[in-house]
């Protein structure tokens, strides 16, 4: 046994199994997402228009809440596009999904120059990515079950190229496991 000079203390002994069972818990978690297959995109659509963040509900004067109009309108624009595009999706997918969200956003006329790329430029500044997705996601709630289905998200927002409208690229497809 070793002096008490040259001993671990019982805080860092704990630390350290903990930090061992993390990081075997990390590497069986990677190792789960190596089984998950996508299928087929169910849905691919192109929304065009400037993408609109889900905003906080509002009071009526008589204590009501509601979604603002902006907002609203947003969602019914996704949900009747992915509508007439797939009539026949509606409320019919279901089990995990994967989504995948491209938000392009109108380009600020001082990035009309030539100092700034043609291309998409990642979008830095407001609104945040995590707000739009809301929006995003309860519109899909008219092919979805319920947006809780809604197992992984991949998502990027983006300044539009030069001379080219704001829009919203929406993928959804199936995540299946294969058992091993």
């Amino acid at each position: 046994m070793l002096p008490p000079s040259h001993r671990i203390p019982k805080h860092k002994r704990l630390l350290g199994r903990i930090l061992k069972r993390i990081s075997r818990h990390q590497s069986s978690i990677l190792g789960s997402e190596k089984m998950e297959q996508q299928s087929q995109p169910l849905i691919e659509c192109v929304v065009l228009g400037q993408p609109v963040p889900k905003a906080r509900p509002r009071l009526s004067r008589s204590g009501i809440a509601f979604t603002p109009k902006k907002t609203k309108d947003y969602e019914k624009m996704i949900s009747s596009a992915i509508k007439s595009l797939y009539p026949e999706q509606t409320q019919s997918i279901t089990g995990a999904v994967h989504v995948q969200l491209r938000i392009v956003f109108n380009r600020p006329k001082y990035m009309m120059t030539k100092k700034y790329q043609d291309g998409l430029v990642l979008h830095t500044k407001r609104p945040d990515i995590d707000n739009v997705i809301k929006a995003v996601l309860d519109a899909l709630n008219s092919v979805l079950h319920d947006d809780a289905q809604v197992a992984k998200i991949t998502a990027t927002k983006y300044y539009a190229e030069k001379h080219t409208p704001a829009r919203t690229e929406i993928t959804v497809s199936k995540i299946t496991q294969e058992s091993t």
